[in-house]
């Protein structure tokens, strides 16, 4: 899978779990891609079976999946915050 669905796959999951759907502008722009890239993502999205390209919603499966990279990045998130603490205390 390629970066740029995999940010589109994560950006569809918290707007689902915000329950906004958001548009395809809003989505290009929190993206910071352009609209052919980001209706690209979408249609291959669409060819796994991981999102509807014409309305920009996630499937059961991309659901799953986006579940599972969103919580994936915030663990390497949370793992990162942590080591910067420790270097900080250690630094001072």
């Amino acid at each position: 899978m390629q970066n740029i669905e995999a940010e589109v796959l994560v950006a569809l999951y918290r707007a689902a779990r915000e329950s906004r759907p958001p548009g395809p502008k809003a989505l290009s722009f929190r993206l910071g891609v352009g609209s052919p890239a980001l209706a690209s993502a979408l249609r291959s999205l669409e060819r796994r079976g991981f999102a509807n390209a014409s309305t920009a919603r996630l499937t059961f499966p991309g659901l799953a999946v986006a579940a599972a990279l969103s919580a994936e990045r915030a663990s390497s998130h949370r793992t990162t915050d942590r080591r910067k603490r420790t270097r900080r205390s250690l630094a001072a």
